[in-house]
């Protein structure tokens, strides 16, 4: 019984639970969504001004070199999992062919046709790191302006602590942070609730036959994902003194929500709350890093 009481053990029942529910309702399964939709709503109402605190802290808290030591390890990283994941996604193309057996019959839908031609140049990609108005982005959760604005305001904040030592400003945005963490975790004893609706809501609409036919596709998805996650642990284990054995299940409850959730921004608070909490990751480090992470570091999506 006392096992029932972790988190991750009770996202994982509902998982199944909610599967093996929408299987058997059928279309009548659809109904829950709205429960499972107003789950994610909760945590993403409070993934910007969490966000946004995390990083501007971050950066406020630095002195010195350690923002660009910082800022060039996390770039660095990313980067070069990044290539990783591509070459991965490319290998296992290969070899396993997700595409082959899948009839496609209909026609494209004309909104992806038009954002296929609308592509961005290199120049507007650019150029929409940068809001022209801080809060659009906000309001739009436009994830890389709001970090953008972010890191200028936390420099900006710490030159200004330089000069006067006033830190009330910094205390001030810490302490929402923290009380943002609090909101999320309080949330997330809702979670089985939300994941169950939403996992017997998605079965209830594509029914087993669809599942079954992407079966080839899900799981040269999941070996590309098992293989980089294998590659962060050995990463992780040689870099410090965590144990190969006991990392995995620190990580265990984000794995579950982000599987559940299919989304990094749903997964971003408990991520951050367990880096520091069970990985034992400093605030600071941990604030920079997956704050930038969750924008820049989706390798999953370069492995689709």
């Amino acid at each position: 019984m006392k096992a029932l009481s972790h988190p991750a053990l009770q996202i994982g029942v509902a998982a199944v639970a909610g599967l093996a529910f929408g299987l058997i309702a059928g279309e009548w399964a659809a109904n829950l969504k709205f429960v499972g939709d107003m789950f994610i709503r909760l945590i993403q109402m409070s993934i910007v001004p969490l966000v946004m605190a995390s990083v501007i802290v971050a950066t406020g808290s630095m002195t010195g070199a350690g923002t660009g030591r910082i800022a060039f390890r996390t770039f660095k990283w990313m980067f070069g999992f990044s290539i990783v994941a591509a070459i991965l996604a490319w290998v296992l193309s290969v070899l396993i062919r997700p595409g082959s057996g899948i009839e496609f019959s209909g026609e494209v839908d004309s909104s992806l046709q038009e954002s296929a031609g609308e592509a961005l140049g290199w120049q507007d990609t650019l150029l929409n790191f940068v809001s022209k108005n801080i809060f659009e982005a906000m309001s739009s959760a436009s994830m890389v302006p709001i970090i953008v604005f972010s890191l200028l305001l936390g420099v900006a904040l710490r030159n200004q602590i330089n000069k006067t030592g006033d830190t009330r400003v910094l205390t001030f945005i810490d302490q929402i942070q923290q009380i943002v963490l609090t909101m999320i975790r309080l949330v997330m004893y809702a979670a089985p609730i939300g994941v169950f609706c939403l996992l017997a809501a998605l079965a209830g609409d594509v029914g087993f036959a669809v599942v079954t036919s992407a079966l080839k596709y899900l799981g040269a998805t999941l070996a590309g994902v098992l293989i980089l996650f294998a590659l962060f642990v050995v990463v992780v284990t040689l870099r410090t003194r965590l144990s190969p054995w006991k990392l995995p299940g620190k990580l265990v409850e984000q794995t579950a929500i982000a599987i559940t959730t299919t989304s990094s921004a749903v997964t971003f608070p408990t991520v951050l709350k367990n880096t520091v909490e069970k990985v034992g990751v400093s605030q600071k480090v941990a604030n920079f890093t997956l704050s930038v992470g969750l924008t820049m570091g989706s390798y999953g999506a370069v492995l689709n």
